[in-house]
């Protein structure tokens, strides 16, 4: 590679920020991302300080690119057919009527949703609980969430703009709260979307991490799935969509939650497919899915109905394929690592 395989200006990618363009924003996003990607290539081998300069100013803005895609509408999705959304009250699943198919799977796997219910918790605003995201515990004091959700109140070193704070409960009708503050970011990724968070423990008790899936799905890149072949689920902290989506369907959300917004809840839908993707949002690979989400939702870990680990990372949905994205966990498993042994607390 030479320096004339390098042909973005990071000063023309930021021209489209202004313009608020989802279609703009994604087409800014593949060429730096694809940019960046080659010059870290390059970087790996050759000491180029020129180059190196260069590359920071393309993943500052890929950065900037990512926020402003993020914050336009058309982000989570309820899926045409939904699937449930079951309030969770005191660590149990509210089962309000449903099949008979995912009543049984709910009891099959009582024990492992008890216990995964507890790490994970609601991004919130001190002064006024505005919501940002969801997070999950991946050590006794770090959570991992989405970078879009963490660039809501963390700079590009990591260093918070405002006060934070985890509610590990926050769910309808339950008082009780268990908050825990964020201290700082310790790895922020805008591509793939993830960001990793260390709380503060001094005087509370240590978090319960979560297992993670360490090998990829033995299944092969755009594999079609039965419908039911596959059950998952989420657990998050879903809100209303943002009242600036031309396509936001109110009385919609309304009905399929009830009017009840930003407590805990209870998701599940299957895996569809494992797709490879070459355009933002998504990842090299993504798990698409058919569960619902809004807003809220950005961070939530997906789960494997049969064994209880995290097969992935929520991180945007899709309208026009009536598909959920997550990044698979187990591709993010390098970075988790590293950061557990620079920062993790013992248990």
């Amino acid at each position: 590679m030479s320096k004339t395989a390098i042909f973005i200006e990071p000063e023309k990618l930021l021209n489209v920020i202004n313009e608020l363009e989802l279609e703009a924003l994604k087409e800014a996003h593949s060429i730096a991302r694809q940019e960046f990607k080659v010059i870290q290539q390059y970087l790996a081998v050759h000491a180029d300080p020129d180059l190196l300069g260069h590359a920071q100013k393309v993943e500052l803005a890929l950065k900037e690119i990512v926020v402003r895609e993020f914050a336009l509408p058309r982000i989570e999705l309820i899926p045409e057919h939904p699937e449930p959304v079951l309030l969770i009250y005191n660590n149990e699943v509210l089962q309000e009527p449903l099949s008979d198919y995912w009543r049984n799977l709910i009891l099959q796997a009582t024990a492992s949703i008890q216990k995964n219910i507890p790490s994970v918790g609601r991004i919130e605003a001190l002064d006024d609980k505005t919501q940002y995201g969801t997070c999950f515990a991946i050590a006794a004091n770090l959570v991992l969430t989405n970078y879009h959700v963490a660039s809501q109140f963390c700079s590009s070193r990591g260093i918070l703009t405002k006060p934070v704070l985890i509610d590990f409960i926050e769910e309808k009708n339950r008082d009780p709260e268990e908050r825990y503050e964020i201290e700082r970011a310790v790895t922020l990724s805008p591509d793939p979307d993830f960001a990793i968070l260390k709380v503060r423990l001094e005087n509370s008790k240590p978090l319960t991490p979560l297992k993670l899936r360490n090998t990829p799905l033995s299944i092969s890149r755009n594999q079609e799935i039965d419908a039911f072949s596959f059950p998952v689920y989420i657990i998050g902290y879903p809100t209303k969509s943002s009242p600036y989506d031309p396509d936001r369907n109110e009385a919609l959300e309304n009905r399929i939650f009830k009017g009840i917004f930003g407590v805990k809840r209870f998701c599940p839908g299957s895996l569809r497919q494992i797709q490879s993707e070459t355009h933002p949002p998504y990842d090299d690979i993504c798990l698409c899915c058919n569960y619902t989400s809004l807003n809220g939702s950005s961070g939530s870990p997906v789960f494997d109905f049969e064994t209880g680990d995290v097969i992935g990372l929520h991180y945007a949905g899709e309208p026009d394929r009536q598909e959920n994205l997550s990044i698979p966990i187990w591709k993010l498993r390098s970075p988790i690592d590293q950061a557990i042994h620079d920062f993790a607390s013992p248990r």
